[in-house]
Parts: C-alpha cells; sequence; structure tokens
C-alpha cells in the first residue's frame, strides 16, 4: 500500500468536499486535479447560464 503524501491528503480533502466521498487513487494527483478543476468549470459555466 502506498503512503500518502501531503498533496494526496489535500486532494483526498478537496474530493470529500466536492464529491462526497474517498478519493478513489492515491498518486494519482494530476488526474485528481483535472477531474476537481473541471467539475469546478461545469459548476461555473452552469451558474453563467442562469
Amino acid at each position: 500500500m502506498t503512503t500518502p503524501t501531503h498533496e494526496d491528503i489535500e486532494l483526498d480533502q478537496q474530493w470529500r468536499e466536492v464529491f462526497g466521498q474517498p478519493l478513489p487513487m492515491l498518486g494519482a494527483s494530476g488526474i485528481a486535479r483535472m477531474v476537481l478543476q473541471q467539475y469546478r468549470d461545469q459548476i461555473v459555466e452552469s451558474a453563467d447560464a442562469r
């Protein structure tokens, strides 16, 4: 099992805030950041469309 880095822990906290569940994969910070950013971009676009 991989020991979580400080970055993994921060991403896990952000992931839980957004999706309400633990980060599904440790050690893939680039992918997790990309998913979080895309989700946030969609929220902003939805709000702008109103």
